[in-house]
């Protein structure tokens, strides 16, 4: 009832009174009736029989006389407090003392633009209004600011609202100062801050201004909005929702830059994958995509022949890059109403070549020329730089300095060549294995397979085994799965994979279970033979990668080595498993910087230079020790370190503006090593569809004191129409009772009729 009281009157408190006085014509009446003693007589009488008979008309004047002198006094009091019809038209500045929170949404999808205007710049107009609207009732009204970015650390809090404040807001909130985010940010998390917030305060009137522009997606999960709408609104809080978007246009994005950056090689052709998204309705035609490198433009162009609503459409292209150096790649697309999402970035740091280790176990076999001629027969098309050596050296070599480690026909490995790889392996290494009749299965299953927890990822039979030929059967020896490493050799373009022939393989323990999915463990099988014994299966151990061929690298137990799709699958191969730390990672704007450094190695100081529009910023930070176990997610300057039981530690949280971001670090020898990160908008923000105000109501549910406030309409602010207008017609409906009433007080009273004469006398 208070809640009602409060959403339908300004001056709600003098309505207790005003309902008092209501009575006061019933009363008036009552002691009318007790002024007379009762007294008996004869022409009395006769008066009363002749009352009788008119009795019920009199009473239905006197009734209707009463209550117009009734609605009288309440027309008085509505008049007094103001009433208002509408609530969603009512003031939100009554007398009282009020608390106005604003949470404030500053995400990124508020940088939409139309016109010479953006979506958080008409919040930002809401905002001023608000403001100016309080100051005119000083003293009455206090104002706190949340950002939707940090709603547990208010901008303004429980501020007077006044002239000084107003003008302080005006310059504090200027668009060139301060603007929105480009990052993702959580509705209910805000939702639930504010909610905290309000909770804490008591004794005024509590107001809570959502002011966004309320896309589907972020009202996906309405039951959790809706619950605390509903508990804000049960505990008398007037909820706006305030949308600062009339519609949603058009928005193309680029959502995709990426590629095999942990092979790049200097003067290598290097794939870049571009994909662009059509957010709108109608199909984009022609969209051209500019690559730059350094801010060069580079000389390719990327152009989309069309893109269908609520699709992607991507394309692959070649691009070389000359110098070994980091690279700073970026794709770029024609600027539309959101502009921050039509460039994303790519980080790549280009090395001279790429090293690879072939270990081959016997001396008997050419199972490494067959590799290194399918990986680096052409050094200059694949930048690959090949060594060979013998398992000895996986103990005398830094193994950490190759991208990838090749293992074929290997019989065993001694304990400290075991440890090595290890080290290698968890620290991000590729490791690849190849089998043959040189292997011994039990040292396989005992030292390198060992529980599921060693190099080798199954349990390697005691025996190889020959896969039988049945010329009655028409059916493909290798049968690939839908992974990427064999995408490029699928399809009715690249038959020369069916082609390959397999004669013979090494053989699994017979109670290993070969369904990935009931098995459970980290093992994933790449391809089968046709008898569905697995052929290749992989493990991600540590931050690496390792991969299992059961058959021969060379031509003995296959033909594969002499097939087309042999140098493919190699050079794919090598992709997939090379040493992950050298693809410099993709990061989301906002996603804070976490730099491990092993004092070994480095000194503490670390240096961040952050992209700007302004121009570029550098922040410098001080590292600091930390135990290794507490460590997560971080971005390790060394990899190659040994651990140590400490480890010094930075932080960076400035990671708002997409772009290239680069670290300079300082070892032990005074030399500054500079590392740089890309972070790109979240393609989540790029979807711009609105929430409908039917829909947002309909989700609202039972929350009755919320309401949803258009774009672009402040009578919610001012409410002086509606208001004025209830009031004029208040005056007419009591200038009509007052009028009625004296015209039946006439009518029902009594006049004697006065001659003239007797009137002269």
């Amino acid at each position: 009832m208070n809640l009602w009281l409060t959403n339908h009157f300004f001056n709600p408190t003098l309505l207790a009174g005003g309902a008092a006085l209501i009575a006061l014509p019933v009363i008036i009446h009552l002691i009318n009736r007790l002024r007379y003693r009762r007294v008996k007589f004869a022409a009395m009488e006769f008066l009363l029989q002749s009352q009788q008979r008119n009795r019920r008309r009199i009473l239905l004047e006197q009734l209707l006389l009463l209550l117009m002198r009734m609605a009288i006094v309440a027309g008085i009091v509505m008049l007094i407090a103001r009433l208002v019809l509408a609530p969603s038209e009512m003031s939100l500045f009554r007398g009282a003392k009020s608390h106005h929170v604003v949470l404030l949404d500053d995400s990124g999808s508020m940088r939409q633009r139309w016109g010479e205007t953006s979506a958080f710049q008409e919040a930002l107009t809401v905002i001023n209004q608000l403001l100016s609207e309080g100051a005119q009732r000083p003293n009455t009204q206090t104002f706190s600011l949340l950002k939707l970015s940090h709603p547990d650390q208010p901008f303004a809090s429980q501020r007077d609202i006044d002239e000084a404040l107003v003008l302080e807001m005006a310059t504090k909130l200027e668009p060139q100062v301060f603007s929105s985010t480009h990052q993702q940010l959580d509705l209910i998390a805000g939702l639930k801050s504010a909610q905290k917030y309000l909770k804490d305060e008591k004794g005024a009137v509590q107001h809570l201004h959502v002011i966004s522009d309320f896309r589907e997606r972020d009202w996906k999960d309405q039951k959790a909005i809706a619950a605390i709408l509903e508990e804000l609104s049960a505990k008398n809080v007037t909820v706006n929702l305030v949308k600062t978007v009339p519609d949603a246009p058009t928005n193309l994005a680029v959502t995709e830059l990426t590629a095999a950056v942990q092979v790049a090689a200097a003067g290598v052709p290097l794939r870049l994958k571009v994909g662009v998204a059509n957010f709108g309705v109608d199909a984009a035609q022609d969209v051209r995509v500019t690559l730059t490198d350094d801010g060069v433009k580079l000389p390719v162009t990327v152009l989309l022949d069309r893109i269908d609503p609520g699709t992607t459409a991507y394309q692959d292209v070649d691009i070389r890059l000359a110098t070994p150096t980091q690279h700073r790649l970026s794709a770029v697309i024609d600027a539309d109403v959101l502009p921050q999402d039509n460039t994303r970035f790519l980080a790549v740091d280009v090395s001279p070549t790429i090293p690879v280790l072939i270990i081959e176990g016997t001396t008997t076999t050419d199972a490494s020329s067959f590799v290194a001629d399918a990986l680096a027969a052409d050094p200059v098309s694949t930048g690959v730089a090949v060594t060979l050596d013998t398992p000895d050296g996986l103990r005398r070599r830094n193994l950490q300095e190759y991208r990838v480690i090749y293992l074929l026909n290997v019989p065993e490995l001694p304990a400290d060549a075991i440890s090595a790889v290890e080290d290698y392996v968890s620290l991000g290494g590729g490791l690849v294995w190849f089998t043959g009749d040189s292997v011994r299965p039990a040292h396989y299953r005992d030292a390198l397979w060992a529980e599921g927890a060693g190099l080798f990822p199954i349990p390697l039979g005691d025996s190889a085994a020959d896969l039988p030929v049945d010329p009655t059967v028409v059916e493909v020896d290798l049968v690939p799965s839908d992974h990427p490493l064999f995408a490029i050799m699928q399809g009715q373009d690249n038959p020369f994979i069916a082609s390959v022939h397999i004669q013979r393989y090494s053989t699994v323990v017979d109670d290993w279970v070969r369904d990935d999915q009931r098995r459970g463990d980290q093992v994933r099988t790449l391809a089968w033979l046709r008898n569905r014994a697995p052929l290749i299966v992989e493990r991600v151990q540590g931050t690496g990668r390792i991969v299992a061929c059961l058959t021969t690298a060379d031509p003995i137990w296959n033909d594969w080595a002499r097939n087309p799709s042999y140098v493919v699958f190699q050079l794919e191969l090598l992709k997939y498993v090379a040493r992950q730390d050298r693809g410099l990672p993709l990061r989301t704007v906002g996603e804070p910087m976490r730099i491990a450094l092993d004092p070994a190695n480095y000194l503490e100081t670390v240096e961040v230079t952050s992209p700007a529009a302004e121009g570029e910023r550098t922040t410098r930070l001080q590292a600091a020790p930390e135990p290794i176990e507490s460590a997560a997610d971080e971005t390790t300057a060394e990899p190659e370190a040994t651990p140590a039981a400490v480890q010094l530690v930075a932080e960076f949280k400035e990671t708002d503006e997409p772009g290239i971001y680069q670290l300079q670090l300082l070892n032990q020898a005074q030399t500054a090593e500079r590392k740089i990160l890309a972070y790109n908008v979240p393609v989540a923000e790029s979807e711009l569809a609105l929430a409908t105000t039917a829909n947002l109501r309909k989700r609202i549910g039972n929350a009755a004191g919320v309401q949803i406030q258009e774009p672009g309409q402040f009578q919610w602010l001012q409410g002086e129409e509606a208001g004025s207008e209830i009031r004029q017609w208040l005056l007419w409906v009591l200038l009509a009772l007052l009028i009625g009433e004296q015209l039946l007080a006439y009518r029902m009273s009594y006049h004697p009729k006065v001659s003239w004469a007797g009137a002269a006398a």
